[in-house]
């Protein structure tokens, strides 16, 4: 009759099936913990991330513009000293005087029985020169009319272009010669020409 009793212990504040439901709600809480810790350190890591990629985009922006600025700058200093360039060589080229041009203009209005003897180019500005024609193609003998043939001479030579680069240009004088028994005209020109830049030859050091 004993042996079929069930014993309580009356010591026993909480029943097991409380514990283990509460160790059950512990590891509920614990697990949502963990969830919500998870969740937090990912929106931590990605708030990380974002920042750094504007900090990124911000610099690669401010690189971007710097850039452009310095292009922007090598772009008008280019363009500068081309300028600059160009600017000097048309000034070269108007200290410059090129005798090629004008000895095609003189070839073609000269005559074929003219022929320039001598042609003088002095301290880079004092210019003569001096043409023979044959005295039989003068129309008259006359002094006067010598004059009026080497100023239409000197009138061809200024509506050619030998007058580039000229700051004036006359018919000093004519005179008659006579060369190997044929009497001939000579005529001189003189003129002044534009001042010609001369480069400087740097000396060499010793050694």
């Amino acid at each position: 009759m004993i042996d079929n009793l069930i014993t309580v212990d009356l010591n026993q504040t909480v029943s097991k099936t409380e514990l283990k439901e509460r160790k059950t709600e512990n590891i509920r809480w614990t697990f949502f913990s963990l969830i919500i810790l998870s969740f937090i350190a990912l929106i931590t890591f990605q708030t990380i991330i974002i920042i750094k990629s504007n900090n990124l985009k911000n610099d690669a922006i401010s690189f971007k513009n710097h850039l452009t600025e310095m292009i922007d700058d090598t772009k008008t200093s280019v363009k500068t000293s081309y300028e600059d360039i160009e600017t000097l060589k048309k000034f070269e080229q108007q200290k410059r005087i090129f005798w090629g041009p004008k000895l095609v203009s003189l070839i073609k209005f000269l005559p074929e029985d003219v022929t320039i003897t001598k042609m003088e180019y002095t301290k880079g500005k004092a210019f003569k020169m001096e043409i023979f024609a044959r005295y039989d193609n003068i129309e008259t003998d006359d002094k006067k009319t010598l004059f009026l043939k080497g100023t239409e001479i000197l009138e061809s030579l200024k509506n050619s272009d030998f007058i580039e680069g000229f700051i004036s240009l006359s018919a000093k004088k004519s005179t008659l010669e006579k060369k190997k028994d044929v009497e001939l005209v000579k005529f001189t020109i003189e003129g002044t020409t534009k001042e010609v830049l001369t480069k400087k030859r740097k000396k060499r050091k010793r050694k």
